[in-house]
């Protein structure tokens, strides 16, 4: 009933005038109209097996990829706030070619030239800053291109990782890294950088968040300090 609850209440907001009708499902997704309506107030029991197929009848967004029907949807205002309220650094990042959506002030000033728009893979390959941050350059960087592969093995945007791709090529250290791709650097869970404040070595754990209820087309990314870290 939750669950039901919830996708009715997303429906309502996408159909908020009584007598509109819901999307027709996609050809893929097997469900009725009927089923998108039964979300609906007033509405019977909808069997849960088939509430999971709702997000492929109402045509959700491709997670891997970033890109949602009509366009990318932007961070709203109060997303914005939630993202700056936060201490340590921050980005709204596209799941699986690392395009930055937005950054808190924290992350931007740990990563200089991280701005909205830029992709984070070009920017630790090709921005100088980057081998200042990172006094541990080649292994994290290799980790992330690892990452980068792996996610984009399933992206629907394939014309946007052939985009990084050929920037990414530009690097010197380019080859080197794509060849060095191991199992091993995949889900890697800490990076070392320099704090730029007191230029002191530390290391951060990055803990990924993916939005749900409403679904965005990124995930969260918090860099927060390694517990374990002396």
């Amino acid at each position: 009933m939750i669950e039901q609850h919830r996708i009715g209440k997303h429906l309502r907001a996408h159909h908020p005038e009584p007598g509109v009708a819901c999307p027709e499902p996609t050809p893929r997704s097997g469900l009725a109209r009927t089923l998108t309506s039964a979300a609906q107030p007033g509405a019977g029991q909808v069997n849960s097996a088939n509430i999971r197929l709702l997000p492929t009848a109402l045509e959700a967004p491709d997670r891997l990829s970033g890109r949602y029907p009509g366009g990318r949807i932007e961070p709203s205002a109060d997303e914005l706030a939630d993202l700056q309220s936060l201490t340590h650094p921050a980005v709204y990042q596209t799941p699986a070619t690392f395009d930055v959506i937005a950054a808190n002030t924290a992350f931007q000033r740990w990563f200089p030239g991280t701005r909205p728009g830029v992709n984070l893979l070009e920017w630790m390959l090709l921005e100088p800053a980057a081998k200042r941050v990172f006094p541990e350059w080649f292994t994290d960087a290799r980790r992330l291109v690892a990452a980068f592969w792996a996610l984009t093995r399933e992206s629907a945007d394939q014309q946007r990782v052939a985009e990084i791709v050929a920037t990414c090529e530009r690097a010197p250290e380019w080859n080197e890294l794509w060849a060095a791709i191991a199992a091993d650097d995949i889900g890697t869970p800490r990076i070392v950088v320099r704090d730029p404040v007191t230029r002191r070595v530390r290391t951060l754990v990055p803990r990924f968040y993916s939005p749900e209820f409403p679904a965005r087309p990124w995930w969260l990314c918090r860099l927060v300090p390694d517990p374990l870290a002396r």
